[in-house]
């Protein structure tokens, strides 16, 4: 590794470590990302997501179910606090990459602080559907304006030019990285 690639590779890891979320002081990270997650669920239109586990453990790479619905969490329809689809636990699950005692205590916590209700789907009574409550969807919105106000204050000092370059950068460094991992791991 050269000096160029140790220098991008630690600035990498320095805006990796920088926590916007620590701006929003009334909720722990687990409880932040479980929250934030019920919230852009509830905003996505896939109705596979109903079917996901089945379709998982029938195919030979789950991954790639998985990656259509990190995909589609991503690109979410509506404001914050105004999703109106059910969700369930198992999709926090996946869209958060947390583990479900992490998930059960960020739930409990949130419930405990009226920020969520939880209930079971009455169609399958293995399931648990969480919502936001109303002070739950306000939390939401206030923490989203609040997290993009901080974003464009940040990108402010950029023009839309050297905006446009960082993201082909590294969009262009991403690439390249998932290319050479897929090679090195089929040599494995």
């Amino acid at each position: 590794m050269n000096q160029y690639h140790k220098r991008l590779m630690r600035i990498i890891d320095d805006v990796k470590h920088l926590d916007i979320w620590s701006i929003i002081p009334d909720l722990n990270r687990p409880e932040q990302t479980v929250m934030h997650a019920i919230d852009r669920c509830s905003r996505t239109d896939l109705p596979q997501w109903k079917d996901i586990h089945r379709e998982m453990r029938h195919r030979e790479d789950p991954d790639e179910i998985m990656e259509k619905c990190r995909d589609a969490y991503m690109n979410v329809s509506g404001c914050p606090g105004e999703g109106t689809r059910d969700v369930r636990v198992s999709d926090l699950v996946l869209v958060t990459r947390m583990h479900m005692p992490a998930i059960s205590r960020a739930l409990r916590e949130l419930e405990a602080k009226g920020l969520i209700t939880r209930h079971t789907d009455s169609a399958d009574r293995r399931q648990t559907i969480v919502q936001l409550t109303d002070e739950g969807r306000k939390m939401v919105a206030r923490d989203t304006r609040e997290i993009d106000d901080c974003i464009e204050a940040v990108f402010a000092a950029f023009t839309e030019e050297e905006q446009e370059e960082l993201i082909r950068l590294l969009t262009k460094m991403k690439d390249s990285a998932a290319e050479e991992l897929e090679i090195r791991r089929k040599r494995v």
